[in-house]
């Protein structure tokens, strides 16, 4: 399992996500569920995920975590593993928020 200090921005994009979503979720809750949920993902490809988010602007976060289905896969096709970035965020926002 990965730590907040780990993939901080991993954290950031659950917390936008449960935000853009309104879920009742609070942000300690979200955070337990999203570093419990990095244990089921080889770390290494957890903290490459997390580096890229880094690199994305404020619109283009927003368009991975809630746009356009082609806009947001045009930017996770860019990420170090589309199918594991797909993964996490899809087990996000089904089973975090």
């Amino acid at each position: 399992m990965a730590t907040e200090q780990q993939v901080p921005n991993i954290v950031k994009a659950a917390y936008e996500m449960a935000a853009l979503n309104n879920s009742p979720s609070t942000k300690p809750e979200v955070l337990e569920e999203v570093l419990d949920l990095t244990g089921t993902f080889d770390l290494t490809d957890m903290i490459a995920l997390d580096n890229w988010l880094k690199t994305l602007s404020e619109d283009e976060l927003s368009n991975v975590l809630d746009g356009e289905e082609t806009e947001m896969d045009e930017l996770i096709n860019k990420s170090p593993s589309p199918s594991v970035t797909r993964e996490l965020l899809d087990t996000i926002f089904n089973e975090v928020i």
